[in-house]
């Protein structure tokens, strides 16, 4: 099947790092990579062939020889949010770049956090490129829901670029009146669903290696912890809810590894 990867772009180094993720992700395969911008509806704007032009000198200054790949560009008149939305299905694989800077707390909804609550499709979040080499998979499970898209989504991702998959679900030890698990009750139980979700999902990709983990701690510290030094984090759109927001608005906020949070 043919899967449209779109690319949000305002110029910035975060969306060129969201262009470089998505240009491994399409080149030789059938896949498309559509890069769209949205210019501001007001009168101090450029026309829509000026942007065009300046986004596809920018884009093509981007793809270097190596990549054999076709990109297309869009330009459209509105808010970046409704531009993208507009442009991606089901189907689409909506990537944008966010600064490397974790958003503050009670601070505005970036771009990439109305994306990741408002699109029909999985959004992947690239924050800046770090120094450091980056390998394996971390998928976050949630024994409480199906996990199964976001690891058939890793599975995908582990056989591209034959890496490993890391399936960390986490959990805190403490019950809802403050007590310890007693005899580990609970933590058995919770090491069963995770190996019942990763098999299951698992089933018809015997040749991936998966690690199973089970971390104890706040959900999304831990997911972003145990992925710090993977290349990339799956998460679910609907992980669980927490004072902070779901967890997975707040891993996406708070990761410095490239998330994609899989409907």
């Amino acid at each position: 099947m043919t899967r449209r990867f779109v690319v949000g772009w305002d110029g910035s180094s975060a969306a060129r790092g969201a262009l470089a993720w998505a240009l491994d992700r399409v080149e030789g395969g059938p896949n498309r990579l559509i890069v769209v911008h949205a210019v501001p509806a007001d009168s101090a704007a450029p026309s829509l062939s000026t942007a065009d032009f300046s986004v596809r000198a920018a884009v093509n200054a981007v793809i270097d020889t190596d990549h054999a790949v076709r990109v297309d560009v869009e330009v459209h008149r509105g808010h970046p949010t409704a531009v993208l939305l507009a442009s991606v299905d089901a189907d689409s694989v909506l990537v944008v770049g966010r600064d490397g800077v974790p958003a503050a707390r009670g601070s505005r909804p970036s771009l990439a956090d109305r994306l990741v609550g408002a699109a029909p499709c999985t959004v992947v979040v690239v924050p800046l490129a770090p120094g450091a080499r980056r390998d394996g998979i971390v998928v976050a499970v949630d024994p409480g829901a199906s996990s199964r898209p976001s690891l058939r989504f890793a599975v995908q991702e582990a056989r591209r670029t034959r890496q490993s998959i890391v399936a960390v679900s986490a959990w805190s030890p403490r019950h809802g009146n403050g007590a310890e698990d007693p005899g580990g009750v609970e933590r058995t139980r919770r090491l069963r669903m995770l190996e019942e979700q990763v098999e299951d999902a698992l089933a018809e990709a015997p040749d991936v290696d998966v690690v199973r983990r089970l971390v104890a701690g706040p959900p999304a510290r831990r997911i972003v912890e145990s992925a710090e030094a993977a290349s990339l984090l799956v998460i679910g759109a609907g992980h669980r809810r927490a004072r902070a927001g779901t967890v997975t608005e707040q891993v996406v906020r708070a990761s410095r590894t490239p998330v994609a949070v899989v409907r």
